[in-house]
């Protein structure tokens, strides 16, 4: 049985918070709050306790939130043409990508505007993440860092081991986990995983639907697990008993990561928002 449970509810809510008061300020300067796009891809619309969560926080901090819906095999184009529609659409604020193939990702992401990337996964947000020179505070994949640091970790020295990329988080993972001075290891495919590593590691990231069992798995004792798979309807936080007992803090997805991942992304929405108006002020 885990030791502990955390899921990390307040830190969503007091971004969340954050969030509701910028956009009364906003609307108290008689300025309407942006749009927030999402392009679904193999799911319908407000499918899944993720995507409920979603739906639910937009309405209660009153930021418009606008679902675009296709099918798992509909062709890349259809999918670029509404990315270029909204792109050009000034009353949209952000995009986001919500797909669970990593090539839509990849070939999406290059498509959106990136003044509109909420989620920093566009090449140029990329790059800067890379070098280490990003100027954005926001960026898909920082909310884990987050929750690791408010649960009282610091990521310097540990060694964070990364098992799949359902959520395409893997990549950015490891920059980030690296910019904090950790030693990083993923795997993303689930043909080899790295079952003899994790004696070793100090945090462990899941993020695959299809992981092997971790009971009487050989985990390093007080490793810190996070649920961070978005696929899963049920969370380990469903299951703690299927915990070793070396876990001494388990993260979980619907709780923990998904709220602070939407909290985080609506304040990069608010952020791009007021880097355009000072963009065009300046020209």
């Amino acid at each position: 049985m885990v030791a502990q449970i955390w899921d990390g509810g307040d830190v969503a809510r007091e971004l969340l918070e954050n969030v509701r008061q910028q956009v009364m300020h906003l609307q108290h300067e008689g300025r309407l709050p942006p749009t927030l796009a999402e392009i679904r891809v193999g799911q319908e619309p407000f499918e899944g306790r993720l995507q409920m969560l979603h739906a639910d926080a937009c309405r209660d901090v009153g930021i418009p939130y606008q679902v675009y819906a296709f099918p798992s095999r509909c062709s890349h184009q259809a999918i670029r043409r509404t990315l270029a529609h909204l792109n050009a659409d000034t009353t949209i604020g952000g995009i986001t990508i919500d797909t669970q193939s990593e090539a839509y990702m990849s070939d999406l992401a290059m498509a959106i505007a990136p003044e509109k990337d909420v989620d920093g996964i566009h090449p140029l947000h990329l790059g800067r993440l890379v070098t280490n020179t990003r100027v954005r505070p926001y960026l898909r994949g920082a909310e884990i860092v987050q929750l690791l640091k408010h649960a009282g970790l610091t990521l310097m020295g540990l060694h964070v081991i990364c098992m799949g990329n359902a959520s395409g988080l893997a990549g950015l993972l490891a920059f980030l986990c690296l910019h904090e001075h950790a030693t990083v290891s993923v795997w993303k495919a689930p043909a080899k995983w790295p079952m003899h590593m994790l004696p070793r590691g100090d945090v462990l990231i899941l993020d695959s639907d299809d992981l092997p069992s971790l009971t009487g798995a050989a985990l390093k004792p007080g490793v810190v697990v996070v649920d961070a798979c978005p696929g899963l309807e049920e969370s380990l936080l469903d299951q703690p008993e299927s915990m070793p007992e070396a876990v001494s803090l388990l993260i979980p997805v619907p709780g923990g990561i998904g709220p602070t991942t939407i909290a985080r992304r609506l304040l990069a929405l608010l952020s791009l928002g007021r880097a355009s108006v000072i963009t065009s002020l300046d020209s």
